[in-house]
């Protein structure tokens, strides 16, 4: 049986766009960030976007210049200060990938963290819309249900995102450590007939939620 194969623009779409969003402290936290990063700058799968969300520090021309040695990443400067998820889907906007990974500046990449995210990628079954890193470490403290929340705490989140479930379908400006720290995303996802899932390995340190943003208008 003839199967027809990729289209030119599947072939063009990287399988991964990862966006970092950057405020103030270039040196401290968006540059070794970015370093972390180098191994994948030239990897035709991964698309790697930088935003500046309006730092008043001079971070903005110090990223830009920092990027002008990597032709592959993509460098954006906000004139204002978007706010966290503003700035995240203002530079989401802008990306190609069918996964959408949103980062915080601050994340450092260890060696072979993405291929082995690429591989987990790969291999989800087309159901699957937003999977997430196997960790308890993120920093945040929202992993894990807190001990002191009531089903009644839940129950009203629950009855908020589900109202409001189509305006976000897709796109996410929120940390999301290990998927289990913030339950509007994952109520999202399954509104849209979509399901959530729990990588098997140890991606990064203070890692954001990856969608797959295939079917979104951006």
């Amino acid at each position: 049986m003839y199967s027809e194969g990729p289209t030119m623009r599947e072939l063009n779409t990287p399988l991964l766009s990862l966006v970092v969003l950057g405020f103030q402290n270039f040196e401290t936290t968006t540059k070794p960030c970015l370093q972390s990063l180098v191994p994948w700058f030239n990897d035709s799968e991964v698309e790697i976007i930088v935003v500046d969300n309006g730092s008043p520090d001079g971070s903005g021309q110090k990223t830009a210049r920092w990027c002008d040695a990597y032709p592959s990443v993509r460098c954006f400067l906000s004139e204002i200060n978007r706010g966290f998820a503003g700035g995240m889907n203002w530079g989401a906007a802008r990306t190609r990938g069918r996964w959408l990974l949103l980062t915080n500046n601050d994340t450092l990449f260890p060696a072979a963290a993405l291929d082995a995210f690429k591989n987990v990628l790969h291999t989800l079954p087309s159901d699957v819309a937003m999977v997430g890193p196997l960790t308890n470490a993120a920093g945040s403290g929202l992993q894990r249900q807190p001990k002191t929340a009531r089903l009644v705490d839940w129950t009203r989140r629950r009855r908020l995102v589900k109202r409001n479930a189509g305006q976000f379908p897709c796109r996410f400006g929120f940390c999301t450590p290990g998927l289990s720290g913030r339950c509007d995303a994952r109520l999202s996802i399954s509104s849209a007939g979509r399901r959530s899932r729990v990588a098997g390995c140890n991606l990064c340190v203070s890692f954001c939620c990856c969608c797959d943003v295939s079917g979104c208008t951006k």
